[in-house]
């Protein structure tokens, strides 16, 4: 410190002279510079911090939680209920009816969120999509040559070699129908940029439930040892405040993956697939944003029943659960980082096999887009 401080209220560098005696012939010099006082400071921490620090920078996490919904309700009531009732300790009729209500709430909620599913279809998206195909016919009609149409495989009207055909008469959008031209060109297809986008969005929503219970089924189904006996599946920790899932048993694991990781995975999926269809269908691009975002309500219905339904004491045992996580997470490396981006690559290529595939409008002939830019230039002037 006193070094420092000479060398901080110096112009330049220090000299100091000791004074000769009668027993000396020679003076002692003592020459610093601020510079090299900070220097040798910098290099002293640098080096304190290179062996202090894992260059590897590995993660361990022993233990993970729930999430806030119904469904981790149910498996907390699978497996803690079944371990209490099991070892016949504490209140036992509480918890068989903890037991009995958390399955009910779990079938409940499987069976609302397939009926949303099942009505979307008949009631909305069929509807949606009987009209669409209709619009489409009629603008074809009007748009090729006469005696240059066929029916397609599934009996639809379509023009023939396209929009880059010989048939194709551009200029016979100029007397199509005002209601015509408003209904064909918002026709999501017709920007296929900003439907691809809102598409990929509504994707991600739900590859978001299914990454969620893809990890859920890992962890409980493979990484959770598989306990012998329901007694030695539960472990308390902290002062008893945290509950930790030691093993479970292979029934157990079998009614999880049963009554929560196939009726999940099914319902997502299928959800993907419908509600794609109908926002193929909507033909407004303000209500093709509304829609995508409305479609999430059929996912988040699990969150409303946890925030409604369920008690302040069952919120905060699932809270209190923890089971396996990986051991370790290995040391950095570009794998750790790009492993997620699997579930935004899978998106992407089911927005493009969506666009190669659909069945809304089959044989689409890309055909709109062109025809359509000057009256929706107009449309946008006012």
């Amino acid at each position: 410190r006193f070094l420092r401080y000479l060398a901080d209220s110096a112009d330049g560098p220090l000299v100091k002279r000791v004074p000769t005696t009668c027993c000396q012939s020679h003076a002692v010099v003592l020459e610093i510079t601020p510079t090299e006082i900070m220097v040798a400071r910098s290099d002293t921490e640098d080096s304190d911090s290179e062996h202090d620090f894992d260059e590897e920078d590995h993660i361990h996490e022993e233990w993970e939680s729930l999430d806030e919904d119904t469904y981790s309700m149910g498996i907390t009531a699978i497996i803690k209920d079944s371990y209490w009732i099991k070892h016949g300790r504490g209140a036992m009729m509480p918890r068989m009816l903890q037991f009995i209500s958390a399955m009910s709430l779990i079938v409940f909620t499987v069976s609302l969120q397939a009926y949303f599913i099942w009505e979307l279809q008949n009631l909305v998206s069929s509807v949606a999509v009987t009209n669409a195909r209709q619009i489409y016919e009629e603008y074809e009609k009007k748009m090729y040559e006469p005696g240059h149409l066929y029916n397609n495989s599934a009996g639809h009207i379509r023009g023939k070699g396209g929009v880059n055909g010989p048939y194709f008469l551009k200029d016979n959008f100029k007397g199509l129908p005002e209601h015509l031209k408003d209904e064909v060109c918002s026709i999501p297809f017709s920007q296929p940029g900003f439907f691809a986008a809102v598409l990929l969005i509504w994707t991600l929503t739900v590859m978001n439930n299914l990454k969620r219970v893809t990890e859920l089924m890992y962890h409980f189904l493979w990484l959770t040892p598989t306990a012998s006996s329901v007694r030695y599946m539960l472990k308390q920790e902290d002062g008893h405040s945290l509950t930790v899932i030691k093993g479970v048993t292979f029934p157990i694991k079998c009614v999880i993956f049963t009554i929560i990781g196939i009726p999940r995975t099914a319902m997502n999926t299928i959800l993907l697939w419908r509600g794609s269809r109908y926002l193929a269908a909507t033909f407004s691009f303000s209500d093709l944003l509304l829609n995508a975002i409305a479609l999430e309500f059929i996912l988040l219905l699990k969150d409303l029943l946890w925030t409604v339904v369920i008690s302040d004491r069952n919120k905060r045992e699932v809270a209190n659960l923890r089971f396996k996580a990986r051991d370790e997470m290995k040391r950095v490396s570009g794998l750790n980082y790009m492993e997620s981006w699997f579930w935004l690559l899978a998106s992407m290529l089911y927005v493009g096999l969506y666009f190669k595939y659909q069945q809304t409008l089959p044989d689409y002939n890309w055909d709109v887009r062109d025809a359509c830019r000057e009256h929706l230039e107009y449309l946008s002037r006012g």
